[in-house]
């Protein structure tokens, strides 16, 4: 269903920042997220890194990747129109990115990809935060030295409003998952750095789609800007221990 999922782009406008959306108006990514995608991708690319990506979305962590020097990356979408999208970034990025964009789901295409063939991994799939089993994946593909990074909204005393469970989680959640996908302490290291930043609500206002004329029409209304609020967002830095130097040129910072 998600493959095929009828995903729309609003743009920017007196009331609204430019955002991806589904059908009932729940928010896939925003532009009011660029801080936090270009902070992930710092984390995951170094001039020369190959980098696997899960989630396309806006391609704005994609765009990050590239200004960060990324010289191959693999984004994994499983959303058509979202994959489509993707192909443009890849024109426009061709004379300096190897950029190849799969469409399937990461549980398809992952155990296909080798082992420590990526210097870094950034994971930001809608709806579904990183899960065990992807952060075991994660583990596998990394050289030793990579990095790994991936969305994860922080529950603190701004998001009181937020739907605990779905909006946010504490960060002890994530650092189980990661010992029990096999990441040890040392690499899991201390406490994220975050960012907090004004993020519009989960939904776009009143956003239905209705039959008419023999098209889907929309029927929407603008989120005000009483809907904003700030969100505190961890950007994971989570270091593949192994063997053998670095990742590939990456330095300690």
């Amino acid at each position: 269903a998600w493959r095929a999922a009828n995903l729309q782009t609003h743009e920017a406008d007196a009331v609204a920042v430019a955002k991806l959306v589904t059908s009932t108006g729940e928010i896939v990514m925003a532009a009011d997220e660029t801080d936090y995608m270009q902070r992930m991708a710092e984390m995951a690319a170094f001039p020369g890194a190959t980098v696997l990506e899960v989630g396309f979305g806006m391609g704005i962590s994609a765009a990050a990747l590239a200004a960060a020097g990324a010289a191959v990356h693999l984004v994994i979408e499983p959303n058509r129109g979202v994959f489509n999208s993707s192909l443009e970034h890849a024109v426009r990025v061709a004379s300096r990115v190897a950029f190849s964009p799969v469409l399937g789901f990461w549980r398809e295409v992952t155990p296909l990809l080798g082992d420590a063939s990526f210097d870094g991994v950034l994971y930001d799939a809608f709806p579904a935060v990183a899960s065990v089993e992807f952060l075991r994946e994660a583990r596998r593909v990394l050289r030793p030295g990579g990095v790994l990074t991936f969305y994860w909204s922080l529950c603190d005393d701004f998001g009181r409003a937020l739907q605990y469970g779905r909006e946010c989680e504490p960060w002890e959640l994530a650092r189980a998952d990661l010992r029990d996908a096999g990441w040890s302490e040392e690499e899991i290291g201390g406490e994220p750095e975050t960012l907090i930043l004004s993020i519009e609500e989960a939904r776009v206002g009143d956003l239905t789609l209705r039959e008419g004329g023999g098209e889907l029409e929309e029927d929407r209304q603008h989120c005000p800007r009483e809907a904003f609020r700030p969100r505190t967002f961890a950007v994971p830095r989570i270091v593949r221990s192994g063997g053998g130097g670095g990742g590939g040129g990456r330095d300690s910072g």
